[in-house]
C-alpha cells in the first residue's frame, strides 16, 4: 500500500464527515486563533471571555505558571521588539500580523511612528480595521491585505502605494508566522 501525502485525508476518514460539514483549512485558520484567546470567567470557571485576538504562540515564562495566553503573546512581542531594536520614530513593516494585536505594541511601547501591517487573510484584516475604528488599534497602523511572499503585492496592496516604490522601513518584523508563508524557504 502507498502512504497518503502529508495532510491528505485517507478515504476511510472522508466518509466520516460530509463535505458540507468538514471545515476547510482556510476557515479553520480564520477562527482557530480566537479559541486560544478565550479566558475563564473567575466566578464560573468557564471559558467565556474573548480577551484579545492574538495569533502568536507566546513566550511562556517558566517562573509564572498562571500566565495567560494574552500575557504570553504580549511577552513574545516585547521580546521581538527588543531584539529588533524597535525605537522611537521608527517606521515598521510587520508582515503576518493576524488580527493586528502586536501592532499597537510597536507604537505604544516602543514609540514607532508608523506601522505598515501586512496580513494575507481578508477576515483578519477586516476585523483589525474594525478594532482600529473602535480605537483598539492606533491610527498610525496601516492595515494591508497582501501576501508576505509577494513583495510587489505588499508595495501596491489595495491599489495603493505606501509612499512610492523604494519606501524605506527602519525595521521589518515577522512575529511567529514565517512558517505560514508560501513558498517556504
Amino acid at each position: 500500500t502507498t502512504r497518503p501525502k502529508h495532510g491528505a485525508i485517507p478515504s476511510a476518514c472522508r466518509k466520516l464527515a460530509p463535505p458540507a460539514m468538514a471545515p476547510s483549512t482556510a476557515s479553520v485558520y480564520e477562527s482557530a486563533p480566537l479559541l486560544l484567546n478565550l479566558e475563564r470567567d473567575p466566578s464560573t470557571g468557564k471559558f467565556t471571555k474573548l480577551a484579545s485576538t492574538w495569533c502568536n504562540l507566546g513566550l511562556w515564562p517558566p517562573d509564572s505558571p498562571s500566565c495567560s495566553f494574552r500575557q504570553a503573546c504580549a511577552a513574545l512581542t516585547v521580546a521581538l521588539g527588543e531584539a529588533a531594536n524597535v525605537g522611537y520614530g521608527d517606521s515598521v513593516l510587520d508582515v503576518g500580523v493576524g488580527y493586528g494585536d502586536q501592532t499597537a505594541v510597536w507604537i505604544e511601547r516602543f514609540g514607532a511612528s508608523r506601522v505598515v501591517a501586512v496580513e494575507v487573510s481578508a477576515t483578519h484584516v477586516t476585523a483589525a480595521r474594525k478594532a482600529q475604528d473602535a480605537g483598539l488599534l492606533p491610527a498610525a497602523v496601516e492595515l494591508r491585505q497582501a501576501s508576505a511572499a509577494n513583495t510587489r503585492q505588499i508595495i501596491a496592496s489595495d491599489g495603493q502605494q505606501f509612499d512610492g516604490v523604494g519606501r524605506q522601513f527602519d525595521v521589518v518584523l515577522c512575529l511567529d508566522c514565517a512558517y505560514h508563508f508560501r513558498p517556504s524557504r
